[in-house]
Formats: C-alpha cells, structure tokens, sequence
C-alpha cells in the first residue's frame, strides 16, 4: 500500500516536475557546453528531456549532500523516516526511486528497509530553496518533527 501525502508534502515526481519547469533555457545552454554537447540545436521534446535529466541530478545532489530531505512515513506507525545522505549514495537504485517516487532498493542496502514505500519531500516553493539550502549537520533536520534516529542508535530518522 502506497502511504496518503500529507498537506505539508509532495512526492518526488511532482518535485521533478516542479524542478525541470524551473530550469531555464540558458542553463540548459551552459549545461549541454559543460558537457561539450553543444553542437547541435535541441528540439522542444529534447529541450525537455534535458530539464527533467538535470532536475533529477540536482534532486539526487541535494539528497546526498543534505540540504533537502527526504521522508518515508512507516505504513502502521505513521512515524516519518528521514533518508539521508548515505542512503542515497548507497543506493543502487537512486535515478529509479527519484523518477517513480517509490523506494526500490537491493537487499542489504540501508535504503532497503523502506523498499515500496513513498519517498516525501517538504514541499518546495522553487529551485532556489532546493540549490540554497544549508546542508544539515549532525544531529539536525530541516523538517519541524522528524529527527535523524542514527543519533539515537538507529539506522534512519524518525520522528
């Protein structure tokens, strides 16, 4: 069972859609020179791909880096998990959790407890909030309720 969103979140692929609407064209440009791809003209379809690629990245960036988080809500408990960092860069299957919004996972990986489950992010009002957040040190959260539970001893956050 895929867990209700709460008011205060959006899942992942409203995110990227959020995110990819957000990038413009000219940072496309110095995206597609960046990478020496610059020789040709993109099409709408192309120029689209491109966007949602490059928000995917930046999604997967701020996850591993820790300025935006990432929450799963236990389907009995209803207590939210904060994925961080390491869990993300642990994980095999990132681009396929960040594209469906649902955590896929190989087994032994720390991201695994939460396989199937709706990945949730604090919703985001733009980019710049995503590309501008603090990165959270040790033992802080930037979501009001939901602390990191390897502090405690644990393997995730939980509220």
């Amino acid at each position: 069972m895929i867990d209700p969103l709460s008011a205060s979140f959006v899942d992942l692929e409203q995110t990227v859609a959020r995110l990819a609407a957000n990038i413009s064209d000219q940072e496309v440009d110095e995206e597609q020179r960046r990478q020496k791809n610059d020789a040709a003209t993109l099409s709408p379809a192309e120029l689209s791909w491109v966007k949602r690629e490059m928000a995917i990245a930046r999604l997967y960036a701020a996850f591993c880096n820790g300025s935006l988080a990432a929450v799963v809500r236990h389907p009995v408990s209803g207590a939210l998990f904060r994925l961080i960092g390491i869990d993300w860069k642990g994980a095999a299957f990132w681009r396929d959790t960040i594209v469906g919004g649902i955590v896929r996972a190989q087994t032994g990986e720390e991201i695994a407890l939460h396989e199937g489950r709706r990945l949730l992010g604090r919703r985001i009002r733009c980019l710049a909030e995503c590309a501008n957040a603090t990165p959270i040190t040790a033992g802080q959260s930037n979501l009001p309720g939901v602390v990191r539970s390897r502090d405690a001893g644990g393997s995730h956050a939980r509220a």
